[in-house]
């Protein structure tokens, strides 16, 4: 590896890494939550101090898309 490859793959390590920990594993970031009707597709609606916090089940999707 090169100075340069090292370089790219330790920017590239720091930029993902700075994205994983601005995620909160609380319902705004579960695959699983509608923001709209604030409901859970596993447990449905779900109460307004547990947003914050999630569940067991939180379920992160990574795609950009």
């Amino acid at each position: 590896m090169t100075r340069n490859e090292f370089t790219d793959k330790l920017n590239y390590c720091r930029r993902e890494y700075e994205f994983l920990a601005a995620v909160k594993p609380g319902c705004h970031d579960c695959h699983q939550f509608n923001r709209d009707q604030q409901t859970c597709k596993t447990y449905g609606p779900v109460p307004a101090e547990h947003v914050e916090t999630g569940c067991d089940d939180w379920e992160f999707l990574d795609t950009p898309f």
